[in-house]
Formats: structure tokens, C-alpha cells, sequence
């Protein structure tokens, strides 16, 4: 019954890995595009980075699982600066809003 257990948490992993991958590609895109929603990109890819890293770390048995946990909260980390830098509002902004 663990076993069975075993399997389906994996694949459920395996679907968040290949969503945190595609959700990866997709910010990359819009960052290569400059499209205006880059932000929100990166937001997201960051929230999926850092589901997918604190899910894979509960396999510690696994050493390519805890390796996919080392690369995804680095690239959550990325995404959360990318994301960062591009929700600042500029001063010259500020007045433009008021």
C-alpha cells in the first residue's frame, strides 16, 4: 500500500515538474518578446519554482528529485529579482498616476 502510495505522489510530481518547466519556457518567451505581461511571467514562474522545489524535497531518498529541488529554487530566485526589478514604478511614473 506505501508503494502504491509512493507511485502516485510521483506522479503527481512529475505533472508539477513539467508544469514548472513549461511555466519556465512561457517567462522566458515573454521575456525574449519584451512583451509588457513579462512581469506576471515572472511571478508565476517564481510561485511554480518554489512549489515544485519544496514538493521535490520531500523525496530526499532520491538524488535526482533533490537535484530538481537545487535547480528549481534557483530559478525561483531568478524570477523572483526579474519579477521584482519589473514591478518598480518609477518617480517620473508616480506623477503620472496622480
Amino acid at each position: 500500500m506505501q508503494e502504491q502510495g509512493m507511485r502516485f505522489a510521483q506522479t503527481d510530481l512529475m505533472s508539477l515538474l513539467q508544469l514548472c518547466a513549461d511555466t519556465c519556457d512561457l517567462h522566458a518567451r515573454m521575456e525574449i518578446a519584451e512583451a509588457d505581461f513579462a512581469p506576471q511571467a515572472a511571478e508565476l514562474c517564481f510561485q511554480t519554482c518554489a512549489r515544485t522545489a519544496m514538493e521535490c524535497e520531500k523525496f530526499p531518498e532520491d538524488p535526482m528529485v533533490i537535484k530538481c529541488a537545487d535547480i528549481c529554487r534557483k530559478c525561483a530566485e531568478h524570477c523572483r529579482g526579474m519579477a521584482g526589478m519589473t514591478v518598480r514604478v518609477k518617480p517620473s511614473q508616480m506623477s503620472a498616476r496622480i
